[in-house]
Parts: structure tokens; C-alpha cells; sequence
């Protein structure tokens, strides 16, 4: 059985125990087969937690769920007490949040910035306090920055979200058995010994299969064409005339430039990102899902349908705000509009007029 194989066998065992969630779970596989973090997000009670305790079993990892009001510094790393008294000298040893092999981030929103900085530096220096990071994948989890729960951390500049790598938005299913819910709801279904429809998943696949899929996967090729959409859908976003980045001056300053652009309702897209982050999620996801469909190449609809879960979180709107579920539709919106700037420019020849210029300036 090869890896393409295995990893559609670890999919159909999850999806036995998670109903309507086909395309979310193909995707959480794909981002863990090349290292990406990812924000599970939806309202409470559409399984964001199982479907991180399925993977983690069906993979053959040990894993914890960490919650804002249970988190300190001794789950990151802490004063070993033995090697002091016998010592007398401090020596840090790790905690559960660098040790154990699959770690949920659990409310999220809720989480002190203080910690979310702590989380940061696990996830992009590997290290902490002297300690190296033992974890193999983290995963964050939270419903939606809304005013109904209270207590949420609004991240205004995005700057942390910016640094998890891709978002899945998690929806009810539309339809559900009703055999199902009343066995869940009713009187009988709440006792031990009625059987219950809870399946729990076997191991299917290994940590070790997940790390070989990635080498797969890095070999895939990005063709010049679909590495030029991306970068000039990348580019569309996060440049403009008047300032060097989006982000260097505050959001009202930056309308008030707007009002005064005469470009604003031609070429730019009135949205601002960070373009780093989001160009390498992107061409890590779009591969997966090149390979994933037995392709070596990357064709540019791998990109659109990457840019699905890559780009909603980290875009800065300088209108009106949206959330999360509101920028996933108007991404949609985006692509459109630079699709057609970009056929206009393929039809001008312009790409062809610079290629030569490159090829001229080489010789």
C-alpha cells in the first residue's frame, strides 16, 4: 500500500466516526501531512475536539487538550526540583505543551496574549526556555470572535492569527440521521447500557507514514506560470501607491488615503495581507493537494482552492469589517476580480514583453 493509499484509509476511518465532514477532513489530513498549524473554527458542537481525538487516535498519537483557564508556565516548562535540591542550580525541563506528541489549542480566543506569544515562539523557534519542542503538530480550536462569548481577545492588527497557517470553518451538517439524534437526546441514550453509535477509530496510519508523505510532497514542482499567479494575487493585496505596506500606518489613516486614490475601484483590492505567511502556506497546501490528486505539478486551481483555508484569517479589511465566515465568500470575490485583471494583462502581452526584458538583461 503506497502513501497515497494509506492516507485515503486514515480519511475513511475518520470519516466513520464524523458525519458531513468529508472535505474538512481531507484537508486537516493534507495540512498535518506538511506541517501546517491550523485554527479548527466554528460554534460549539460541531466536533472540533473529535475530529482532533480521531486523527490523533487513528494516527497512533498521544495527545492533550488545553483549555485557557488551565494553562501556566509549568505546562510549557518548569524548575526540575529534584536536579535543584541536589544541585542547588536551576535547570528547566520541558512541559506538557512541548512533550506530548499531538497538542490542542482549545479556545483560542480566549487564550492571554501573554500565552499566545509563549505559543508562537513553540511553533516557529521550536524552542522554549532552553528546551527544544518534542510536539509533532499543534491544532487550535475557538468559535467565532462574536459578542456572545464573553471574555474573547479581538486580534485588531491579526498579527497572531497571521501566524497560524491555515483556517476550517466547521458547520453543522445540513443533514443529520434522526435515528441518531433521538438516540443522543433521549432518556435512553444517556445510560451505559443502552449501546451507543460511538465509534472509535483504530490506527490506521503512522507519524512516521505522515513524515514521508512530505518528502513526497516538497518534490512537487510549481510551475513558473502558477508561481507568477500567486505572487501578483499575493502583490494585488499588499501593495499600494502611497505606502510601501498596508500595515505601516494605522486602519484610518489608511481610509483616509483610500478616499483619495484614484485606483480604488480599479486594481486594488481595498483588502491588506502580509505576503510571507501567506505565499508559503499557500504553495505547502496547493502541493498537498496536487499531490493528493496524483499530479507532480501544481496547477493554478490547486492554488484557488488552497487560498480557500490560507488567506480568510489574515485579510485586513479597509472598509467595512467582516469576520472569518464573512472574508471565506468575499475571497471568492477576490479571486474573481484578479482573475480577470490577470487575463487582461496575459491578452496584452505583458508577461511575454517581460520575459524578453529578463532574457535580454541575462545575456
Amino acid at each position: 500500500m503506497d502513501l497515497r493509499e494509506k492516507l485515503n484509509l486514515h480519511i475513511l476511518e475518520i470519516k466513520k466516526a464524523l458525519f458531513g465532514m468529508d472535505e474538512v477532513i481531507k484537508i486537516f489530513c493534507l495540512t498535518k501531512a506538511v506541517g501546517l498549524s491550523t485554527l479548527l473554527l466554528g460554534d460549539h458542537g460541531v466536533a472540533k475536539s473529535d475530529l482532533f481525538r480521531k486523527w490523533s487516535i487513528s494516527c497512533g498519537l498521544d495527545y492533550r487538550i488545553v483549555t485557557s483557564s488551565e494553562v501556566d508556565e509549568g505546562l510549557l516548562a518548569y524548575i526540575d526540583p529534584a536536579h535543584f535540591r541536589k544541585y542547588n542550580e536551576v535547570k528547566m525541563r520541558p512541559g506538557e505543551l512541548m512533550l506530548r506528541d499531538h497538542i490542542l489549542i482549545d479556545e483560542y480566543f480566549l487564550w492571554n496574549n501573554k500565552y499566545r506569544a509563549k505559543l508562537h515562539q513553540l511553533l516557529e523557534e521550536g524552542t522554549y526556555a532552553g528546551c527544544k519542542v518534542q510536539t509533532k503538530a499543534y491544532t487550535f480550536s475557538s468559535t467565532p470572535l462574536t459578542e456572545y462569548y464573553a471574555g474573547q481577545i479581538s486580534d485588531v492588527n491579526i498579527a497572531t492569527q497571521d501566524r497560524i497557517d491555515t483556517v476550517l470553518l466547521m458547520f453543522q451538517p445540513d443533514i443529520t440521521s434522526t435515528e441518531k439524534l433521538l438516540r443522543k437526546f433521549s432518556e435512553q441514550g444517556a445510560h451505559e447500557d443502552v449501546p451507543q453509535e460511538k465509534y472509535t477509530p483504530k490506527q490506521v496510519i503512522s507519524w512516521d507514514d505522515y513524515i514521508q508523505m512530505r518528502k513526497e510532497i516538497l518534490k512537487v514542482e510549481m510551475p513558473p506560470e502558477t508561481t507568477r499567479w500567486l505572487i501578483l494575487f499575493a502583490e494585488s493585496m499588499a501593495s499600494c501607491k502611497y505606502v510601501n505596506s498596508k500595515f505601516g500606518v494605522s486602519k484610518a489613516e489608511m481610509r483616509k488615503l483610500c478616499r483619495g486614490c484614484n485606483e480604488k475601484e480599479n486594481i486594488c483590492s481595498r483588502v491588506a495581507i502580509s505576503k510571507p505567511r501567506f505565499i508559503r502556506a499557500t504553495v505547502l497546501l496547493a502541493k498537498a493537494i496536487a499531490w493528493f490528486n496524483k499530479r507532480d505539478f501544481v496547477d493554478v486551481s490547486d492554488v484557488r482552492e488552497a487560498i480557500k483555508y490560507t488567506l480568510p484569517h489574515r485579510l485586513v479589511f479597509l472598509r467595512r469589517e467582516r469576520n472569518i465566515q464573512e472574508a471565506l465568500s468575499y475571497v471568492k470575490k477576490l479571486v474573481a476580480m484578479f482573475d480577470e485583471e490577470y487575463d487582461n494583462w496575459k491578452s496584452r502581452g505583458i508577461f511575454q514583453t517581460l520575459e524578453a526584458i529578463s532574457v535580454n538583461a541575462k545575456s
